[in-house]
């Protein structure tokens, strides 16, 4: 069971397959409807949680610019 910020970061991450997205993109993505400023550490913590739940995503890192799905 995925959570709604899993399932939104997931549908982002696969539009554009390859795609890098910067943190502010998936920060901007993620909490637009929302009054919260989210910090790094929560992207991190939900890039954790869909590595586990879902290995086969494979979610990279790509160092300074942000993450994208291979």
């Amino acid at each position: 069971v995925l959570t709604k910020k899993e399932f939104l970061l997931i549908d982002l991450l696969s539009n554009s397959y390859g795609k890098t997205y910067t943190i502010e993109e998936i920060i901007v993505s993620l909490w637009k409807d929302d009054d919260v400023c989210p910090d790094v550490k929560n992207i991190k913590n939900i890039i954790s949680r869909l590595r586990k739940k879902v290995p086969e995503l494979n979610i990279k890192n790509i160092h300074g610019l942000g993450y994208k799905i291979e």
